[in-house]
C-alpha cells in the first residue's frame, strides 16, 4: 500500500495528460499508452513476483512503474505533437484559480470515485488473504481483462457514429451538413425534414449518402424513427 500511495502522484499525472489529448480530439493515444503499460504490468509482474519473489511489494512496484512509463510517454508525446501547447515536462507555476475550479469540480467526483476504490481495497484484501500466488494471478488476469475492455474500447471508437440533425434544411442546419459530408468515412447522418417540394429540391443532391427521414419535429412518431440507433442528436 505505501509503494502504491507514494505512486498516486504519478496515476493522476496520467490521467491528467488522458484527458488533455482528449480534450484535443486524440483518444487513440491514451489508449494505445494504457495498452503499453499494462504489457508492461504484465511483464513486471512475473518478474517481480514469480521471478523475484518481492510478493505484494513487487506488484506493487510493477504497477507504478507500468504507469510511470505511460505517464513519461505521453508527455513527450504531446511535447512532439503539439509543441505550441509548450507543454513543460515539470511545472512552471500553479494558478490558484485554476486550481480553485478543478478542486470545485474535481472533488465531488473523486468523492464518487472513491466508492469504487473502498470496493476494490475490500476485494484486494481478500485476495492477499490467499497468498502470493493467487495474488499474482490475479493481478494478471486483472491486466488481461483490461487489454480486453481496451481492445472493445478501440473497435468501437473506430466505429462509424450515427448522428441525427435537426434543422438540416436552415442555413445553419445546411452549413453542418456540408461540414458533415467530407466526413463520411467517420459518420452515418440523419436528418429530418418537413415533406415540401422546396426541401426534397434541396436535399435531392445528398440523398443517397444520408438518412432522410420526412415528418415533423413537433410529432413523436416522427422524432423516434429519426433518433432510432443515433449516437448523437444535434438540434440546430
Amino acid at each position: 500500500l505505501r509503494v502504491v500511495f507514494l505512486g498516486i502522484p504519478v496515476i493522476m499525472a496520467y490521467n491528467y495528460l488522458s484527458a488533455l489529448l482528449r480534450a484535443l480530439g486524440d483518444g487513440k493515444t491514451p489508449l494505445t499508452a494504457m495498452i503499453v503499460a499494462s504489457f508492461v504490468n504484465i511483464v513486471l509482474d512475473l518478474l517481480f513476483v514469480a521471478g523475484f519473489h518481492m510478493d505484494v511489494t513487487g506488484a506493487a512496484l510493477a504497477t507504478m512503474i507500468a504507469m510511470m512509463t505511460s505517464w513519461v510517454c505521453s508527455i513527450l508525446y504531446i511535447r512532439k505533437k503539439y509543441p505550441e501547447l509548450e507543454f513543460p515536462l515539470l511545472p512552471k507555476r500553479i494558478e490558484k484559480s485554476v486550481v480553485k475550479d478543478v478542486i470545485s469540480v474535481g472533488l465531488p467526483l473523486g468523492m464518487n470515485s472513491s466508492i469504487y476504490s473502498v470496493g476494490h481495497l475490500l476485494v484486494q484484501a481478500v485476495v492477499n488473504a490467499q497468498g502470493t500466488s493467487f495474488m499474482a494471478a490475479f493481478s494478471i488476469a486483472t491486466k488481461l481483462t483490461g487489454l480486453c475492455k481496451f481492445a472493445n474500447s478501440l473497435r468501437t471508437e473506430k466505429m462509424k457514429k450515427r448522428v441525427f440533425i435537426t434543422g438540416a434544411t436552415g442555413h445553419m442546419g445546411w452549413a453542418t451538413i456540408q461540414e458533415f459530408m467530407s466526413r463520411l468515412d467517420r459518420f452515418d447522418i440523419t436528418v429530418l425534414a418537413r415533406d415540401s417540394e422546396k426541401n426534397r429540391k434541396l436535399l435531392a443532391p445528398i440523398q443517397d449518402k444520408i438518412r432522410i427521414v420526412w415528418g415533423n419535429l413537433t410529432k413523436y412518431d416522427d422524432v423516434l424513427r429519426a433518433t432510432e440507433g443515433a449516437d448523437y442528436v444535434l438540434h440546430i
